[in-house]
This record gives structure tokens, C-alpha cells and sequence, in this order.
């Protein structure tokens, strides 16, 4: 029986190995043919502007059709520039094809699923956020609070005991692009990043670890956002990311205090609990910003959390509760209210020691007429 129950499982790993393995493919793919697949939303502009009567057409002179077509089109190609380099690290998927030609010619190809194109525009929108001069603003909205706690809790990131000297430990779950994962890593401390996403996983593999200079690439990341704009070439904007050159900073000794030291800093592929819940009291700290609401069930989440975490360990998170799943009907989604998960924190041996509600956008267009603003979930918790 327990031999038959080894090779079931087995099979379970081979299937599963084969799903993830579809699945990093699709998202390849995903990038590969973001220009075929926007293209449509291109050709549709430009139909619902020639059946203008030409009175109408007549009156579009600011920004003729034509050009603001031919400007869309030469704004796709930069973004797809961008996430052709971006699959470049994992050419071998592609056996030995030229990844330019894949790209260029996807007519044939099977149609990227709508929820992987708006994926896609999505993570262009996220380098934003993380990775660019732009972005600033935002993550002084979010990890710069994280980070300023982070600082009060641990002033040093080196831990001296018994003669032997170690760094504080962070995890960061649902780390994106992994910026505020090197920003720990920045400083001092021992960095882990944990994401699940491949479209997040791609993007963050590739500006951590093939940029060579500042403001490298070009991205036009609001192409595709016509709408609640005051200016005509707004969505045209260009944004040069990365505006820090990871590989400068992770790959040179930086000075802690009195000591040298080489960075310390890690990413994880995978479902949070999956990948950690063996690992008892491994860590320090854990931060999580804009993650608590990506459970499916956020009690295991915070189980996982009280279980990974060393007494004296501090659990600092920073977002709103806007459960991912909660509209997919066929996805578990336990969405609770901060008044119920607050006594969950508690059963599970944190005790609260700082909570305030602070504003934030998420990958906000600066240049839109309608931004979201998130009154999120600050708080500060220690492990009994």
C-alpha cells in the first residue's frame, strides 16, 4: 500500500510539474504576443474613427487619427521590446527559435486568454510602481512606512549573539517585482521575496538581474488608457525603468554600521504557504504590503504567518482587504471584515501593537481623471 501511495504521488508531481510547466509557457507567451494581441484593440480605434462622417472627421485636428493610430503602433512596439528582453532569460523553452520571430509572427498562435493580456498590461503598469522615478511617489505612500517600522523594530540588521554575528531575517510575500524586497536587502538585512505569479516572477527575474545601467529600458505603460484623460498624448508617456541598477547594489559590499557586508537577498517562486509553512520560527520578521487580500483564505494565511515567525517576531502589513477571488465563481474566497480577522491575529499569538489606516493608490496613471485611493490596513503585530 505505502509503495502504491509513493507512486501515485509521484504521478501527482509529474502531472503537476507538467501543469506549472504549461502554464510558465502560456505566460512566455503572454509577453511574446502582447503586440498581436493589443493590435486588435488598435484596429478597433481606428474602425470606430473612419465611420465618423467626415464632418466629425474633419473637426480631429489636435490629434488627427491617423497619427494618434500611428503613435499607438510605435508605442506597442516599445512595450513589446521590452517583454521580448524580458523572456530572453528562458529561451530555451523555445528551443533554439528566434524569440523576434515568435513575436512578429503569432497570427497562427493560439489567443491569449483576456485575463492574461490584461496580465500583462498590468505588470507594464507595475514596473511603474516599483522600478521607475515615476513610481516614487507611490512607494513613499507604502514601503516607506513598512520600512520606517521595520527600522524602529530592528535599528541594526545584524544581530550579534555569543561572539557569532548574523542578519535580521525578512520575508516578503507577495513581493511583485521585488522592490521592497531589495530595499530590505538594500540596507542590510537578509531579504526574501515570495511571489506566485509568473507574470510577476518574469518581470522581477529580469530587471534584478539583467540591468546594467539606470533607466536602461522604455516602457509606454498607459497606451491602452483612452479613457478619463485631459491631455491628448497622455497615454504616450514614456517611463524609463530601472531608476536604481539592482546589480550595482547587490552585487557590491555595502557598509552596516561599523561592518562590510555583502547583500543577503533571495527570491522564492511559489504559494506562500506551500513553500513556508515547514519552516517554524525561521523568521524575524515578515512584511506584507497589498498581500493579505490575495488569500483564498486569509486565517491560513495569518496561521502561517504565527507559525514562521520566532517569538519576539514582528509581523508589520500595509493594504486593503479587496479579496482577489472573491467575484470568480469557481475559486474558494473567504473574505472577512478587519473586525473579524482582528481577534483571528490575536488567537494566533500576536499581539497588536500599532494600527492606523493610511491611503495609498496601486499602480495609479498620474495623468488619469480616476485613480483608485485604498484606505488600507497599517499595523504593527508581535509574536508571543
Amino acid at each position: 500500500m505505502d509503495a502504491q501511495q509513493g507512486g501515485e504521488s509521484a504521478n501527482e508531481d509529474m502531472v503537476m510539474d507538467q501543469e506549472e510547466a504549461k502554464h510558465f509557457q502560456d505566460v512566455c507567451n503572454a509577453f511574446l504576443f502582447y503586440k498581436r494581441d493589443a493590435s486588435r484593440d488598435l484596429a478597433r480605434m481606428q474602425w470606430n474613427f473612419n465611420i465618423l462622417k467626415p464632418e466629425h472627421q474633419n473637426l480631429l485636428t489636435l490629434f488627427p487619427p491617423e497619427a494618434k493610430s500611428e503613435a499607438y503602433d510605435r508605442a506597442l512596439d516599445v512595450n513589446q521590446n521590452f517583454l521580448i528582453s524580458c523572456v530572453v532569460p528562458h529561451q530555451e523553452l523555445f528551443h533554439g527559435r528566434n524569440l523576434r520571430d515568435i513575436s512578429n509572427n503569432g497570427e497562427n498562435a493560439a489567443r491569449t486568454p483576456y485575463r492574461d493580456v490584461t496580465k500583462v498590461r498590468s505588470t507594464l503598469r507595475q514596473f511603474v510602481r516599483d522600478w521607475s522615478k515615476e513610481g516614487a511617489a507611490e512607494r513613499a505612500m507604502c514601503y516607506e512606512p513598512i520600512i520606517a517600522k521595520v527600522k524602529e523594530y530592528f535599528p541594526s540588521p545584524l544581530i550579534s549573539a555569543g561572539g557569532a554575528t548574523s542578519r535580521v531575517s525578512i520575508l516578503v510575500p507577495g513581493s511583485g517585482l521585488g522592490r521592497l524586497a531589495f530595499e530590505f536587502a538594500r540596507l542590510g538585512y537578509r531579504s526574501q521575496g515570495n511571489e506566485f505569479s509568473y507574470f510577476m516572477l518574469l518581470g522581477s527575474n529580469f530587471i534584478l538581474n539583467n540591468s546594467e545601467r539606470i533607466e536602461q529600458f522604455s516602457l509606454q505603460p498607459y497606451v491602452h488608457c483612452w479613457s478619463n484623460i485631459v491631455k491628448a498624448k497622455a497615454p504616450l508617456c514614456t517611463v524609463q525603468v530601472p531608476d536604481v541598477c539592482p546589480g550595482d547594489i547587490l552585487l557590491n559590499d555595502i557598509q552596516v554600521g561599523s561592518e562590510i557586508v555583502q547583500p543577503d537577498f533571495s527570491m522564492c517562486a511559489g504559494e506562500f504557504v506551500e513553500v513556508y509553512r515547514q519552516q517554524i520560527g525561521a523568521w524575524d520578521c515578515i512584511t506584507t504590503c497589498f498581500f493579505l487580500d490575495t488569500a483564498r483564505n486569509v486565517i491560513e494565511y495569518i496561521e502561517t504567518m504565527s507559525k514562521i515567525l520566532r517569538p519576539g517576531g514582528v509581523w508589520i502589513n500595509f493594504g486593503p482587504l479587496l479579496y482577489h477571488y472573491a467575484d470568480m465563481e469557481d475559486e474558494k474566497s473567504i473574505e472577512l471584515s478587519w473586525e473579524e480577522i482582528l481577534p483571528i491575529i490575536q488567537y494566533y499569538g500576536f499581539e497588536l501593537k500599532h494600527f492606523e489606516m493610511r491611503k495609498s493608490t496601486y499602480t495609479a496613471n498620474p495623468d488619469s481623471m480616476m485613480n483608485v485611493l485604498y484606505n488600507c490596513l497599517f499595523f504593527t503585530a508581535i509574536k508571543q
